[in-house]
């Protein structure tokens, strides 16, 4: 008899931004990912049992390791659809911002991203705030009025990166 060729199928990774504070900011595409999920890695801070009141369907949920890498690296190898969980957006996040290029240079590994809001662009919307043409934002905190004075506040918002 001839032999047979078994092929293990490898499980795919995506990256879905959760929105800034809450799980209840996810875009409708990254809900609908999380339903088809095996494995929602999420932020070590974050609480499993609110994220299930989104409802993840059957997956199983995991803090992130130390190496996030090997942990979802071994998940997809395992033929298991993977959701890498992280806070608003992968590509501004610290938490994951080291993880995503790793992941993507490891050839042969399906890799999908939906980003999530940013905490900037929803503060600004949640708060009322007219940016006009262009706006910047710098994270200091010193009398910060109350939400519903924001639109008048006349903050100034700077933001710059690291790079």
């Amino acid at each position: 008899m001839g032999s047979e060729i078994v092929s293990e199928a490898l499980g795919s990774v995506t990256f879905v931004g959760s929105g800034p504070g809450e799980f209840g900011l996810l875009t409708l595409l990254g809900a609908r990912t999380l339903r088809f999920a095996d494995l929602i890695i999420i932020d070590a801070d974050a609480d499993p049992e609110e994220l299930r009141r989104v409802g993840v369907g059957h997956a199983v949920i995991e803090h992130a390791s130390d190496d996030q890498v090997a942990q979802i690296l071994d998940a997809v190898r395992r033929g298991l659809k993977v959701v890498r969980l992280g806070v608003e957006d992968h590509f501004i996040e610290a938490s994951v911002l080291d993880v995503l290029p790793k992941v993507l240079d490891d050839a042969g590994i399906r890799l999908n991203i939906i980003p999530g809001l940013n905490h900037w662009t929803t503060l600004i919307s949640y708060g009322a705030i007219p940016v006009g043409r262009s706006f910047g934002t710098l994270e200091a905190r010193d009398d910060v009025p109350a939400v519903e004075d924001w639109p008048v506040a006349e903050t100034l918002a700077v933001r710059t990166t690291g790079a």
